[in-house]
């Protein structure tokens, strides 16, 4: 849902919630005049169980996140999960530690507080840095170790003693704690830009909540005063915030979370990509300049922009001829248009065919051409994710043995002259994301009079209304052409291709 929706959306669902939101405060509320112990596990546990799926979320999507503020905040947040739990059974009244009193619960909250406050101060300090989640993890488990040490050897100093209540150091504690809260509220406002507003409001409101909360607990005497109950009620509503802010945006819109500065990224690619189109035209015709005729094949190829005003995309195929009666086929797309997309194409184009004349192994040319593609991506688009992908394969022009692999790229497809039609094997991750990563080569015989279709998916993704071409219909009309040579083919499915689209392409297009 987007901001607007929710601006828009009627007062009285608005209030509901609230509502809603307020009953179950109330019911929270109402189990401590049963068991205080109850209300207080209750207003714990839901916040380890968030804790707990932000860290999920944030650790499961980390290759994918254009900032690393989710996985700074997720993966410290597993920690404080775990002293939460700790204070949760230590609380008086439990004696799950025998030994212990009221005091090893609060110096575990003051762990749990000091370790959330400093995620939150290091996430927007750490967002646009690239680093190893590993090491994160390692570095945030030895502190949280550490520190547990030193509560359970009782050399951490006291919070609370039962004769006089919360000491000087707890008191003093918080305040701190409150103070870098703000510095971290300051920082959120910096980086405000890097989050969609829903993320962006739920996060401070977090924040401020739990500033509030914490100055509610240097007012308490007893471990079950009104104002402990008060901060738990708090806790409770900032981590709600932060489900709603980060858990929710997650499932409901992972988009909004995980790729906000590509979608804005890509928005400004295509108001610079009118200003660059005259240069990118020369490039584009001096980059997909095609061979004429090869001795053992014959073949066909096609382009067509999306638009005029961007003649020029990141798609591009390549044929070209190879030792021992071998011929190299190529076809890829690049993420985005224009000049930044046809120089990246450049790239890879080349790279790949460097590569294939020292080495025929299609994985072996798709490795290293997915290495120069990463350093290249990174170079030009700091902050933002560019890709490749491409089809690579080696066809022996006497054999007909066909090896090739696919880096995230639409599986090709085979029409045997016999007029059955089958989609090549496909799988592999795209080039320029991913610096581990592992290649499969697969294989199929082409015999006299078969035809080999490699397609971008500009091609399957047209549409009529809201539906689209797709690869079955695709599959349905490369049958239909079975009287077509191959040198005319791209031509003739395109024509049948664009009876389907009747609203024009959505995408550039690209045969081979």
């Amino acid at each position: 849902m987007s901001l607007t929706a929710a601006i828009d959306r009627p007062r009285w669902v608005v209030a509901a919630r609230c509502a809603v939101g307020a009953a179950v405060l109330a019911g929270v509320y109402l189990t401590s005049l049963y068991s205080y112990n109850l209300f207080h596990g209750l207003a714990e546990l839901f916040s380890v169980v968030v804790q707990a799926a932000v860290f999920v979320i944030a650790w499961n999507a980390r290759r994918y996140f254009v900032n690393n503020y989710v996985l700074c905040l997720g993966i410290a947040l597993l920690f404080v999960a775990g002293v939460d739990v700790l204070h949760t059974l230590a609380y008086q009244g439990l004696n799950v530690f025998p030994g212990y009193t009221a005091n090893l619960a609060t110096q575990l909250w003051i762990v749990a507080r000091g370790l959330q406050t400093l995620a939150l101060v290091a996430a927007p300090l750490l967002m646009r840095y690239r680093f190893r989640a590993g090491w994160y993890l390692v570095g945030f488990g030895a502190l949280w170790g550490t520190l547990l040490i030193l509560v359970f050897t009782r050399i951490f100093p006291d919070a609370f003693l039962p004769e006089s209540g919360l000491t000087t150091f707890k008191i003093a504690g918080e305040y701190v704690i409150c103070t870098f809260l703000l510095g971290a509220l300051g920082l959120l406002v910096w980086r405000r830009r890097a989050f969609e507003t829903p993320v962006f409001r739920g996060l401070a409101a977090a924040i401020l909540v739990t500033i509030v909360s914490e100055l509610l607990f240097t007012l308490y005497d007893s471990p079950f005063g009104p104002a402990n109950m008060g901060g738990h009620l708090l806790k409770i509503v900032a981590f709600y915030l932060v489900y709603k802010a980060v858990v929710h945006t997650a499932l409901a819109r992972p988009y909004s979370l995980l790729f906000r500065e590509l979608k804005q990224n890509e928005e400004a690619l295509r108001q610079q990509e009118e200003e660059q189109r005259q240069i990118a035209d020369v490039l584009q015709e001096a980059l997909l300049t095609m061979p004429k005729n090869l001795p053992g094949i014959t073949f066909g190829h096609l382009y067509r922009p999306a638009t005029i005003a961007a003649r020029v995309g990141g798609d591009f195929r390549e044929i070209f001829v190879l030792p021992h009666q071998a011929v190299g086929l190529l076809i890829g797309d690049v993420c985005g248009h224009g000049l930044e997309a046809a120089t990246l194409m450049a790239v890879a184009k080349n790279t790949v065919k460097a590569f294939a004349f020292d080495d025929q192994s299609p994985v072996a040319v798709l490795h290293k051409a997915n290495l120069v593609t990463m350093r290249s991506t990174s170079a030009r688009a700091g902050d933002t994710v560019s890709f490749v992908t491409a089809f690579y394969g080696v066809l022996d022009t006497v054999s007909g043995r066909l090896r090739f692999s696919s880096a995230g790229h639409p599986p090709g497809i085979v029409r045997r002259a016999s007029g059955k039609v089958h989609l090549l094997a496909a799988g592999s991750p795209v080039l320029g994301v991913f610096p581990e990563v592992h290649y499969r080569e697969s294989e199929d015989r082409l015999a006299p009079g078969d035809l080999l279709l490699l397609y971008t998916d500009g091609l399957t993704d047209v549409r009529w209304g809201s539906e689209v071409l797709g690869e079955e219909r695709l599959l349905a009309m490369v049958a239909s052409l079975g009287d077509v040579e191959a040198s005319e083919f791209p031509e003739a499915l395109f024509a049948r291709v664009m009876e389907f689209a009747k609203h024009g392409l959505s995408d550039d297009v690209a045969m081979l």
